[in-house]
């Protein structure tokens, strides 16, 4: 069961990395359109290209994750409405969400110009003396130099919960 999620947040982050790469391959089409050089080769590049440069690039850098837990007072129902208005504003929810559920799932952009997906993995679990304690599992995809992305995503993630209410 861990390599099919495994595999379902390398899923996520090649899925949103090609649509990045393929507004950035539009964009320079545009930009190069308005610098007067000819655009139908680079719209089609960017369709193309673009997409798929995405994935492959995505396929061939390795995964960082990063990991915090948590304990929130409440019940399940409360911290999951909690969370959905967390990616409400800052990305979206994946998959189906039940408010009884175990898992979530949900991606987020981050870094310069949005252009770093991050994919968070809740398992939550309710707590003997009431509350919820939750696993934080945050992955994203890092370069040569690596920025920490998941590292520090997972931290403001757990750190805006706090402050939403805890």
């Amino acid at each position: 069961m861990a390599d099919e999620r495994d595999e379902a947040v390398e899923r996520l982050l090649e899925e949103e990395l090609a649509e990045i790469a393929k507004k950035g391959a539009r964009w320079g089409s545009l930009l190069s359109s308005v610098a007067g050089i000819s655009a139908s080769p680079g719209r089609m590049g960017a369709n193309l290209g673009g997409k798929w440069g995405g994935r492959l690039g995505a396929s061939l850098t390795w995964t960082e994750r990063a990991e915090r837990t948590g304990r929130w007072s409440g019940d399940r129902r409360d911290l999951v409405i909690l969370l959905q208005g967390w990616f409400a504003k800052n990305g979206r929810l994946v998959g189906e969400i039940d408010p009884r559920g175990g898992t979530l799932m949900g991606i987020s952009r981050g870094g310069f110009l949005s252009a770093n997906p991050v994919v968070f993995r809740l398992l939550l679990r309710d707590l003997e003396g009431g509350g919820v304690a939750a696993r934080v599992e945050a992955f994203a995809k890092e370069g040569l130099i690596s920025q920490h992305t998941a590292e520090k995503a997972v931290a403001r993630f757990v750190d805006d919960l706090d402050r939403m209410g805890r």
